[in-house]
């Protein structure tokens, strides 16, 4: 168990590294691109810098904070196309990285209202024609808000399954082999049925939560 333990952090440790490398270098491009005057690509960086998410790392929240502020200038410049794309990615990049909760809910409620709000003055389905403007936020904050947690059960599912995999990969290569490297067919089935149902657990319940 402490080995089974041993690689489960090492693979934690290998993943977060992962995590903080790739958002600080779509923060930099982002930051690139920004200066260029680029804003569309800066926003997709922006947005994929904040979806590489942890809590402890400074990159994903320095990425929102720049959608927030390319979000709030393009409104100043009464342009609601750009507007619309920096929140919704701010919406795109949260929502991607809930689990058992959703991180930074109160700055995805602050994205969600001015979606709402640019939604209803700008885009106007005939549907909704007959409602004044601030109805029609109320309305689309109302179905943004709708069902957004994260669903507890299938996040529990991939938690398990990741163990589930981490278990078969260990016992693949320490029980599934004999002393001449050879592997031995029954453990070999055994362990190897846990590593890929485990992975599959743990990819269903991610696309799922």
């Amino acid at each position: 168990m402490l080995r089974v333990l041993g690689i489960v952090l090492v693979m934690i440790l290998v993943l977060s590294v992962k995590v903080l490398v790739s958002s600080r270098a779509e923060l930099a491009d982002a930051d690139r691109a920004s200066s260029a005057g680029e804003l569309e690509t800066a926003i997709t960086h922006y947005r994929r810098a904040a979806r590489w998410y942890l809590p402890i790392q400074p990159y994903a929240d320095r990425a929102l904070d720049r959608l927030m502020e390319i979000g709030a200038a393009a409104e100043t410049d009464e342009d609601p196309v750009l507007a619309l794309a920096s929140y919704r990615s701010v919406r795109a990049a949260l929502m991607s990285s809930r689990s058992l909760w959703i991180p930074d809910s109160d700055r995805l409620h602050q994205a969600d209202e001015r979606i709402a709000e640019l939604m209803a003055r700008s885009e106007v389905p005939a549907v909704d024609a007959h409602l004044s403007e601030e109805a029609r936020a109320d309305t689309y904050l109302a179905m943004l808000e709708t069902d957004r947690d994260p669903a507890a059960g299938w996040a529990l599912l991939a938690l398990l399954g990741f163990g589930l995999w981490i278990l078969g990969a260990y016992g693949v290569f320490t029980k599934g082999l004999d002393q001449d490297d050879r592997f031995i067919d029954v453990e070999l089935r055994k362990w190897g049925s846990a590593f890929v149902v485990g992975m599959g657990l743990f990819v269903l319940g991610l696309s799922l939560a």
